[in-house]
């Protein structure tokens, strides 16, 4: 068999491991990622609540050698990540079911900066053309 055709069947293998690999782990993930272990507290039942997000990629390529009989170079790569933000609690009591928000007080603030420093721009560029037209 010639480098470059076992050099891109190594490849094919790494990368239908790495996927079966990512398959088995996403499929593990149930709705205990989401939702935690109930707390009781008292009377009442707290269950917190995540947003769980997951991202994946991977790419790669080989380039042919013109001379002779060099094998062909290949290369590949694979990432991904995941992350779970709390979002939300749920408490169950006697008076009802209810559905606190957790408030990232930080992303309101940024956001507040952003318009901020929006107006402040927009004014910046509207400001000397108002003040021709006095």
């Amino acid at each position: 068999m010639p480098a470059r055709e076992r050099a891109r069947g190594d490849s094919n293998v790494a990368i239908k491991e790495l996927l079966e690999s990512i398959a088995e782990r996403v499929g593990r993930a149930g709705v205990s990622m989401v939702f935690g272990e109930p707390h009781v507290v008292g009377t009442r039942t707290v269950i917190p609540v995540a947003s769980v997000s997951f991202g994946f990629g991977g790419g790669g390529g080989e380039s042919a050698h013109d001379e002779g009989d060099q094998p062909a170079s290949s290369g590949g790569g694979g990432g991904g990540g995941g992350k779970a933000t709390p979002v939300a609690v749920i408490e169950v009591s006697d008076e009802g079911t209810h559905v606190l928000p957790i408030v990232d007080i930080t992303r309101i603030r940024l956001a507040g900066f952003a318009c901020l420093a929006l107006g402040l721009w927009v004014l910046g560029r509207a400001l000397p053309r108002i003040m021709r037209h006095r």
